[in-house]
C-alpha cells in the first residue's frame, strides 16, 4: 500500500458526484463561489463568482470584503429579475459567509444549498477552473508582463467572451448570453482582443494639432455595443472607445509596457459588475470611479428598495394583463 507520506503529500479529495440532471429554466438555478484576482499593489481582492445552471452564463462582481457576499448575491438576483429570470435557489459551499446570508434570501423567497463540509460546490469549482486557466493561458500568450491593476480586467474580458460562446450546456447554435438576455451576436467577441495593440480616437483633445489618436492596448469590451475598453498608454487612462485600428506589436511598445507593469499605477475604473443598461462615463472621469457600495446599511436599503419597486412593478403588470 501507499506509504504515510504520500497519502499525506498527495492524497486527493474523493472524486464528486457529477450532476445528472440540470435544470431547463433560466435563472432559476445560482452556483456561486469566492475567487481573489491581484489588484495594483499585488494583493488579492475578494469577487464573487456566480454560474448560471441552465446555461452557464458567468458573473464577477467585485467585494469590498468577503463578508459582504450578500450586497453581491442581492446585485446578481436584480439583474437576473429585470430580464424576467426569477432565481429560486443559490448553491454554495458551507462556507460561513454564504450560510450568514441565508435568513436574508429566504426573506425574498430564495432557497440557499450548501455543499457537505469540506466539499466544493462543484458547480462552480468547475466555472472557476475554466476561468483561471483561460486567465492564464491569455497572460502567458502576451508579449509583455501585465500590470496587476489590469488582472481585474482580464477576468472580466474572459468571463464575457465565455459568455459570448457556445458550451456544452447551450448547444452549438446558441450562447450563455444568447439565453440569458437574449442577445444574438456570433463570433463578437472574435473583433478584438486582450493586450491588442492600437490607435484609438481620441476625443479629449486640448488643441487643434493634438494627435487625433493615440497608442493603447485593449483590456475588455462593452456589455451592449461594439465598443472596447483601453489603456491609453499616454495618460495611462482606461477608456472607451468604438474607433479603433489595430497596429502592429513592436519590441519598443513592449519595452515601454514591461516599464508600466514594473512601477506606475494606473487610473483604473471598477466595473468589474456595472448596471449595464446604464451609460459609462468617458474619460478622464473614469479615474477613481466607483461603483461598489461600501457602506451595508446603505447596501441594504438600496437592495430593499430595488425588491420593492420591482415587485411593484410586477403586480402593475400582471393587472394591466387581466385588465
Amino acid at each position: 500500500g501507499k506509504c504515510r507520506g504520500c497519502i499525506m503529500g498527495k492524497m486527493q479529495h474523493a472524486p464528486k458526484r457529477s450532476f445528472t440532471s440540470v435544470t431547463s429554466k433560466v435563472g432559476e438555478h445560482l452556483h456561486v463561489d469566492i475567487i481573489f484576482i491581484k489588484n495594483l499593489n499585488g494583493l488579492k481582492t475578494p469577487y464573487l463568482i456566480c454560474v448560471e445552471e441552465c446555461s452557464g452564463f458567468l458573473h464577477l462582481i467585485k467585494l469590498n470584503s468577503k463578508n459582504k457576499v450578500i450586497n453581491g448575491l442581492l446585485m446578481i438576483i436584480l439583474w437576473y429579475k429585470s430580464y424576467k429570470h426569477q432565481v429560486e435557489y443559490i448553491h454554495s459551499d458551507s462556507e460561513a459567509v454564504f450560510k450568514k446570508s441565508e435568513n436574508d434570501l429566504m426573506k425574498s423567497g430564495i432557497h440557499m444549498e450548501f455543499s457537505s463540509p469540506g466539499d466544493h460546490e462543484v458547480f462552480a469549482e468547475r466555472a472557476v477552473r475554466s476561468l483561471k486557466d483561460k486567465v492564464r493561458s491569455t497572460i502567458y500568450d502576451l508579449p509583455f508582463r501585465l500590470p496587476y491593476s489590469l488582472y481585474s480586467y482580464l477576468f472580466m474580458h474572459v468571463a464575457m467572451n465565455m459568455n459570448d460562446t457556445p458550451n456544452s450546456k447551450t448547444g452549438t447554435s446558441k450562447t450563455p448570453r444568447g439565453m440569458v438576455m437574449g442577445i444574438m451576436e456570433p463570433g463578437r467577441h472574435i473583433k478584438s482582443y486582450f493586450g491588442m495593440l492600437v490607435l484609438a480616437h481620441e476625443i479629449n483633445r486640448k488643441d487643434d494639432m493634438d494627435a487625433k489618436s493615440n497608442f493603447g492596448i485593449v483590456i475588455g469590451r462593452e456589455l451592449f455595443s461594439t465598443s472596447v475598453k483601453v489603456l491609453n498608454l499616454d495618460t495611462l487612462h482606461v477608456c472607451i472607445r468604438n474607433n479603433i485600428e489595430e497596429v502592429k506589436i513592436t519590441n519598443e511598445a513592449i519595452a515601454f509596457i514591461n516599464s508600466i507593469a514594473d512601477k506606475g499605477p494606473i487610473a483604473i475604473i471598477d466595473d468589474i459588475f456595472t448596471d449595464d443598461k446604464k451609460e459609462l462615463p468617458l474619460a478622464p472621469n473614469l479615474n477613481n470611479f466607483e461603483n461598489t457600495i461600501s457602506n451595508d446599511d446603505d447596501a441594504m436599503n438600496y437592495h430593499e428598495n430595488e425588491f420593492e419597486k420591482s415587485e411593484n412593478n410586477i403586480i402593475n403588470n400582471k393587472n394591466i394583463e387581466s385588465n
